[in-house]
């Protein structure tokens, strides 16, 4: 049983790409977000702060039945942006999920 102080890649199998599926879910979050307001000029930032790498990805909470990632303030836009965040559902990471892990309630 997990009480507290894992890390992001404890959630997931070990042999999935999971950094690969969150950067470009957060990617294609982000910009969605960015072209609603008119701010297609930051899309170079959002792809540079979203890249496949853990430590794009350091800051996050599971919610009931999301993912929420969370970008500190120029990391995928700029500062004045604020902080961006993204949801992912749990369900759409249902085959990169490890069953064991902290997220095994999902299977029970």
């Amino acid at each position: 049983m997990y009480q507290q102080g894992f890390k992001l890649s404890d959630l997931f199998n070990p042999d999935s790409d999971y950094l690969k599926f969150l950067s470009a879910y957060s990617q294609k979050e982000l910009e969605a977000k960015a072209y609603s307001e008119g701010n297609e000029n930051i899309f170079d930032m959002i792809r540079s702060g979203t890249l496949p790498a853990e430590k794009n990805f350091n800051v996050w909470n599971i919610k009931s039945d999301s993912l929420e990632i969370t970008f500190n303030p120029s990391q995928s836009a700029p500062n004045y942006f604020g902080v961006q965040s993204v949801k992912i559902p749990l369900s759409e990471m249902l085959n990169l999920i490890n069953k064991g892990g902290p997220l095994e309630y999902m299977f029970r």
